[in-house]
C-alpha cells in the first residue's frame, strides 16, 4: 500500500513527518532520511493496529512521481517536492524557469 506523506522541518531543525490519511501519524528525524524511515515504522505499526481492532485500512494512493532533469532558479514547495518559480502559470502554480515543472528532490 502507497500512503502520502509530508515531510517538514521545525524550528529545530528537525525534520517532522506526518501521513495525512492516518490521523495522529506523526514521526520526524533529524535527517529527511531518518524522518521517512521513523514515518514508515509508524505507519505501518498504525495499520498492524487497525487490522487488529478490525477497523477499515484507508485507501491506498495511485498517484506516481515522474522526475524531470533541467536546472532550477527559485523554488517553492508543493507536496513535499521543490518546484521552480517564475511567472509562468501552469495548472495554477506559478512557474518561473524554463525548465518549469521540474521535481528537485533535494533537501528542503
Amino acid at each position: 500500500m502507497k500512503y502520502r506523506i509530508y515531510l517538514e522541518p521545525d524550528e529545530d531543525g528537525v525534520v517532522v513527518a506526518t501521513c495525512p490519511a492516518l490521523p495522529g501519524c506523526i514521526s520526524q528525524g533529524q535527517t529527511r532520511v531518518e524522518a521517512t524511515a521513523n514515518i514508515r515504522e509508524a505507519i505501518e505499526g498504525y495499520l498492524k493496529s487497525l487490522r487488529k481492532h478490525g477497523d477499515p485500512l484507508p485507501p491506498s494512493i495511485v498517484e506516481e512521481v515522474i522526475e524531470v532533469t533541467g536546472v532550477v532558479k527559485s523554488k517553492i514547495v508543493c507536496l513535499g517536492f521543490l518546484f521552480p518559480v517564475d511567472g509562468q502559470v501552469s495548472n495554477g502554480i506559478s512557474l518561473s524557469s524554463p525548465d518549469a515543472g521540474t521535481v528537485d528532490r533535494s533537501p528542503i
